[in-house]
């Protein structure tokens, strides 16, 4: 981490989340590519939020019409661990892209990949996710709630497409910003070394 980029943020002015403060986001102290990354990755995570809510919603309708109770406890369960783990790709992406670390930079913009691929796979509706995909359609017909039902696979089908299709880019617009940064990873690994050194140094 460089001396300029620490004066250029302000770590300790903390100001997420609104109701507990315990960490710092401002977009406003970035510039370039690390905004629009920052931004792109702020962008997921708020789709993500948006389709994980929007499937507990269902699921709490279906619910109150007699249609898969036990499909409540995996939205809850899916929103909880997609919040906690979506922010912390979502933070830890913005804070190695206003540190300008190389490594990780591409650490997290590989725990998206892994989330998208996550997330797609849940999606596509296996027999114990409580997601709504395009083919849930097919048994939404032979229930009271068809219309709603349906309704809801659309949205939260376009919900995940928009998800994955910003979440692509984003990788890639990450990928080729961390081309142009230097490779850190092997000056982390000697500073504990050149610490280790200079104390053993001074204790002779």
């Amino acid at each position: 981490m460089s001396t300029t980029t620490d004066l250029e943020i302000n770590w300790n002015n903390w100001n997420i989340p609104p109701c507990f403060p315990v960490y710092h986001f401002d977009l406003g102290e970035l510039t370039g590519a690390r905004r629009r990354g920052s931004f792109l990755y702020l962008t997921m995570y708020q789709i993500l939020l948006a389709y994980l809510v929007t499937n507990l919603v269902t699921s709490v309708t279906l619910a109150a019409n007699g249609i898969g109770i036990f499909r409540v406890f995996y939205s809850i369960f899916n929103l909880i661990i997609g919040t906690i783990i979506g922010f912390q790709l979502f933070y830890g992406g913005y804070e190695g892209l206003a540190k300008k670390s190389h490594s990780q930079v591409g650490k997290y913009m590989n725990a998206h990949r892994v989330m998208l691929v996550v997330v797609a796979f849940l999606a596509l509706g296996p027999p114990f996710s409580s997601f709504n995909p395009f083919w849930r359609i097919i048994t939404a017909q032979d229930t009271s709630s068809a219309a709603f039902w349906t309704t809801m696979c659309v949205v939260e089908s376009c919900e995940l497409l928009l998800y994955i299709a910003i979440g692509a880019y984003t990788i890639h617009y990450v990928s080729m910003y961390r081309a142009t940064l230097e490779p850190d990873t092997f000056g982390d690994l000697l500073k504990p070394v050149q610490l280790a050194a200079a104390v053993g140094t001074n204790l002779r």
